[in-house]
């Protein structure tokens, strides 16, 4: 891949989530403007932000070691937290889904 197609498809991918940004924005802005009152949507304005990158790769981390530390300390407690982390991150790192 040419150095140009890489910044192109860098260039993209922000565009990309630029315009999802403007949207949820737009939809909060909509949901404040009227009479009615609607919750407003849950989660970051901001999906792909630097911390909720780095929170998913510490708690994929963690996941590794309770995996290979499960034999060695079988605990009740350590593997509920093990498949607590597990069910977070595949919340966390499904796309969003628009309200319905």
């Amino acid at each position: 891949m040419s150095c140009i197609s890489q910044h192109r498809e860098i260039l993209e991918r922000s565009l990309a989530d630029l315009r999802s940004q403007v949207d949820r924005h737009q939809q909060c802005l909509r949901m404040l403007a009227s009479d009615e009152p609607a919750p407003l949507p849950s989660g970051c304005i901001r999906c792909d932000c630097r911390h909720r990158r780095r929170l998913c790769q510490v708690l994929l981390e963690a996941v590794r070691v309770l995996e290979d530390t499960r034999k060695s300390f079988k605990s009740k407690q350590l593997e509920g937290l093990r498949k607590e982390f597990l069910r977070v991150l595949q919340e966390e790192t499904q796309e969003p889904q628009p309200p319905q």
